[in-house]
């Protein structure tokens, strides 16, 4: 199609297709790894049989009704679970049959294609020398009210999710609120943290249809699970568009004996590592 100037755009300026096995592929990640709907089966089923084991005991007073009741709930679960997993291996099959459909036809598997070292926004390569939109995000000034990763210290790195309440444009340093503080407002706590110390939260700047795809082993920083902090981890499986989490390893849960399981954070609460915003440390 002409451009405005009745020329033909040229060839490299146009976005490659994305291969169908590279569609399949995101569907099969996003649905069994990342999002993975048997998940809350298990959980179900295995909360529901202990309760059923529980009542079995001598000394329990549930009603031979309820056990029923509890019993057919488990059993309806137990056919749920079995019909999602001939979904997810119907699901396989096809995402394994493009794929080696593919390979014959050439469409991947030459080296061609562009590899992908630190993830991905508007389909362009993420690297510390080049990430213009993460930067222009960085300089701009942030809006009131919009939530961020602040490192309130100075000592050691205590990043915490916060809200910005205003901007001192002489010093370049931001106030913001301590989310954890509750409702009320006079008790939250309010820190004085220089711009170079705040990463904005993707889901604040991202616009819609945008996306950031992080690669494996991208190094982010991260909220820990049913914490308002964030620390530094690792990306251990690619997130797809669409996807709601990001599978990630912290750096200090490796530091445990015997490690530790990969752990799954809301897209929201992932942001690029401080590093690839050319922040001054």
């Amino acid at each position: 199609m002409a451009n405005g100037n009745g020329t033909e755009p040229p060839p490299s300026s146009l976005p490659a297709p994305v291969p169908r096995a590279q569609q399949a592929l995101d569907t099969f990640v996003t649905t069994q790894l990342i999002d993975n709907s048997m998940d809350m089966i298990a959980r179900r089923i295995n909360h529901l049989y202990d309760k059923i084991q529980k009542a079995e005991l001598p000394d329990s007073d549930v009603s031979d009704h309820t056990k029923r009741k509890w019993a057919q709930r488990l059993q309806h679960l137990l056919l749920t679970g079995c019909h999602v997993l001939q979904q997810q291996r119907q699901q396989l099959g096809d995402c394994i049959d493009t794929i080696e459909h593919e390979l014959k036809e050439g469409a991947i598997g030459t080296g061609q294609g562009q590899a992908v070292s630190q993830g991905s926004i508007h389909g362009r390569t993420l690297t510390p020398d080049d990430s213009e939109v993460l930067v222009q995000c960085h300089e701009a000034k942030l809006p009131v009210g919009c939530h961020v990763a602040a490192r309130v210290t100075r000592s050691h790195e205590l990043w915490i999710l916060a809200r910005v309440t205003s901007f001192e444009e002489a010093n370049n340093t931001y106030s913001v609120e301590d989310v954890d503080q509750g409702e009320n407002e006079t008790a939250r706590t309010h820190h004085f943290v220089p711009r170079h110390h705040i990463v904005q939260l993707p889901a604040e700047f991202l616009s819609q249809g945008s996306w950031i795809q992080y690669a494996t082993n991208q190094r982010v920083l991260a909220m820990y699970p049913n914490t308002t902090s964030f620390y530094r981890a690792q990306v251990r499986v690619p997130n797809p568009k669409g996807a709601p989490y990001v599978i990630l390893k912290f750096d200090d849960d490796g530091e445990e004996v015997g490690g530790a399981p990969d752990v799954k954070v809301p897209f929201r609460f992932v942001a690029p590592s401080p590093a690839d915003h050319h922040i001054k440390r």
